[in-house]
């Protein structure tokens, strides 16, 4: 592709892989006589930007920027992933970083805490997470369930049926405050389809490398 003049985007506008890949291109080659042959820069400055499912696009050198959203229909792959944002504490001068949470399985947290009525609470994870009923059970599988007396030293166990977890004390007259964390693996539609997932779903941990 011939290398031309840096667009500009318009916000909302459709970006397909082609055209986000022709973008970086062109900005990068832009910035190189600046920056003295170094690291190009490519700058997104739309308030909004939608990837579709396209050509493949790669970005071999330099950094790229985006001011706004991005929006990816397919996976995403990384080396590393951090949030970088303002220190509360310290905004002028400090950033506050936190690396992302990884692991081997699709997982899903949903978490919260409960008062026990006569040893015993109830807790639908769909309005405890502010989703419409049911969303639990299409969205997740092989769910676990974490429990914590946060207010007295009875023993709290929690099962899940369905979409509710049941929380009992082994004092069957404890009000105490339990704190919960339900961890449940992902089996929606694109998870099952994507190609980072195998046939049952599940995410492929050791893939091959693609030596074509």
């Amino acid at each position: 592709m011939a290398w031309t003049a840096p667009r500009t985007w318009v916000s909302g506008e459709l970006v397909t892989a082609t055209l986000f890949n022709t973008f970086i291109r062109d900005n990068q080659l832009a910035a190189r006589p600046i920056a003295n042959g170094g690291t190009g820069v490519a700058t997104l400055t739309a308030g909004r930007v939608l990837i579709g499912n396209g050509t493949t696009s790669v970005l071999d050198t330099g950094n790229c920027t985006v001011n706004g959203n991005l929006t990816i229909s397919g996976a995403l792959s990384k080396g590393s992933g951090t949030f970088k944002i303002d220190h509360p504490l310290q905004p002028d001068t400090h950033h506050l970083v936190h690396s992302f949470i990884e692991g081997p399985r699709c997982d899903l947290l949903y978490r919260g805490t409960v008062q026990l009525d006569a040893g015993y609470a109830r807790v639908n994870l769909d309005t405890a997470s502010h989703m419409t009923e049911g969303t639990f059970e299409a969205l997740s599988r092989h769910a676990q369930c974490f429990t914590t007396n946060e207010t007295g030293w009875a023993r709290v166990r929690g099962t899940i049926i369905g979409n509710k977890l049941r929380i009992e004390s082994k004092n069957l007259t404890s009000n105490d405050t339990v704190s919960w964390l339900v961890i449940a693996e992902r089996r929606d539609a694109h998870i099952l389809q994507t190609t980072e997932t195998n046939h049952e779903g599940y995410l492929v941990v050791e893939p091959e490398k693609d030596h074509g």
